[in-house]
């Protein structure tokens, strides 16, 4: 339970708040205005006065706001001490087999410190999946640069000791999970109100170097599909066609919510006249505050076995959905064309799992991700519309972990593309050359969109389709909503 809740907080601020000589008396105060900054994650080291008290009033006050712990973290004996106040991490300066085992016996977070390939490794043998780089000032992010290639994907490593606000800049490529910081919010002697204003200082300094993804919410979603930023209603909508869910995460208040769907719906799409969906072998009118579902075409010829999957609108009232066969055979995937009134043409088939699918901004090509046979094909729109021409390969992802599954086309023609079992968007020219990998902290990334009006801002769902219990450990925040900033 802790894990989870470590790993979530830290994709939601990658900030550990080090509270080295805090008095249990101003405790509450000072995490308090901590919380109101952003954080989420503090360690009381335990050579502050009475740290255990601390520990226990913080725990006792905040809950499951806010992750409190323990640093200088050096015996077992101390392991049990903080476990027992209800500590849910166990921070060292050193690399103790010991106290990382008693630590997750305690069902702790465990983040020992390294400055070696050698400990790093002998924590990671003795079941840590998060590493303190100590001390990261003088290691330098070179350091951590070289150290990433050899590290496990699922191991996060947090900067700690020399760094503050100034250094984010230089880390940010170094595959850096987040940083520690101390003197740098807290002395001893500030105010709750000086504690305030230099966490906000800081993390201001920190969102200007943000990494591109971000945690918005997890609802642990099966299979994540189809994010869609709803502006008259200030909410981002989303499906599990696995569960049959609706998600609904409102940005005003970040408050999230399902709704059960009469069908297993697996994808969405806005239009002039309200949100669209597909289950099935039909089209839906949606409700997204009541999840109620009305027909409005169903695909009489799209074959037994083969189900809707993804679409797209147009903006001239028309509906672009891709079909493929539940048993992923080859040559029954097929892209459909709706008008708005609800007349359904399959205009193209013989493909593998077409999957995400868009129209470039002029309105002039579909381009599709097909799962089966890897490939990014674009289709030119042939008059009379809606008839297709034959697809062209633009890309069959060489070199990129993964395969392609939902996309996105950019309004200057770049494409994004959720790469599934590839832990990343992978971000294409118009032409299909590779332009860059935007690492997601999953394995499974299954769909990716566009905010309104908020250039280079996207929406990632992801999946737990398929992950072990081990991989779900590893990847706690599988099946969770993110943002991305590219």
């Amino acid at each position: 339970m802790h894990a989870t809740a470590f790993a979530a907080a830290l994709a939601s601020c990658p900030l550990v708040a080090i509270l080295r000589g805090l008095k249990p008396e101003e405790a509450i105060e000072v995490v308090e205005a901590l919380y109101c900054a952003g954080f989420r994650i503090a360690e009381v080291p335990l050579n502050s006065p009475e740290p255990l008290k601390s520990i226990s009033a913080l725990r006792t006050h905040f809950g499951d706001r806010i992750i409190i712990g323990a640093g200088t973290v050096t015996e077992v004996q101390q392991v049990h001490d903080v476990a027992d106040q209800g500590g849910q991490i166990c921070v060292s300066p050193n690399m103790d087999p010991d106290v990382i085992g008693a630590a997750l016996d305690r069902g702790m977070v465990a983040l020992p410190g390294s400055s070696t390939p050698t400990e790093a490794f002998a924590a990671i043998k003795a079941g840590a999946l998060y590493l303190k780089l100590f001390p990261a000032g003088s290691l330098g992010p070179e350091f951590l640069k070289a150290m990433s290639a050899v590290l496990p994907a699922q191991i996060q490593v947090l900067a700690v000791g020399g760094i503050g606000a100034k250094d984010f800049s230089a880390w940010r490529s170094t595959g850096v999970a987040g940083f520690g910081l101390g003197s740098e919010i807290y002395k001893p002697g500030d105010t709750p109100a000086l504690v305030r204003e230099k966490a906000e200082r800081v993390m201001t300094a920190f969102k200007h170097h943000e990494p591109g993804a971000k945690l918005l919410c997890q609802p642990e979603a099966i299979i994540g599909e189809s994010p869609i930023y709803v502006a008259r209603l200030d909410s981002i909508f989303w499906v599990d066609p696995v569960q049959a869910y609706l998600f609904s995460y409102r940005c005003s208040d970040k408050v999230l919510t399902q709704l059960p769907l009469a069908h297993p719906v697996s994808s969405l799409a806005e239009t002039e006249t309200g949100l669209m969906a597909v289950a099935n072998q039909s089209l839906f009118k949606l409700d997204p505050i009541s999840g109620s579902l009305s027909v409005f075409a169903v695909c009489t010829d799209l074959g037994e076995g083969v189900s809707l999957t993804d679409m797209c609108a147009d903006g001239v009232g028309g509906i672009w959905a891709t079909a493929f066969h539940s048993g992923a055979l080859a040559g029954k995937g097929k892209i459909i064309h709706c008008s708005s009134e609800g007349d359904v043409k399959i205009v193209a088939s013989g493909l593998g799992i077409p999957n995400g699918i868009d129209l470039t901004p002029d309105g002039k090509k579909v381009i599709v991700a097909d799962t089966l046979l890897r490939t990014l094909l674009a289709f030119d729109i042939c008059e009379p519309r809606p008839e297709l021409g034959a697809p062209r390969i633009l890309s069959d992802f060489m070199g990129i972990a993964g395969k392609p599954d939902g996309l996105v086309v950019l309004p200057d023609h770049r494409i994004l593309v959720a790469m599934w079992g590839g832990s990343s968007i992978a971000e294409l020219s118009a032409t299909g050359a590779l332009l860059a990998l935007h690492p997601i902290p999953v394995p499974h990334v299954s769909s990716v969109s566009t905010m309104p009006g908020q250039v280079g801002h996207c929406l990632v769902s992801t999946s737990r389709m398929r992950l072990s219990p081990a991989q779900l450990q590893s990847y706690p925040l599988s099946g969770g909503l993110f943002s991305l900033t590219i």
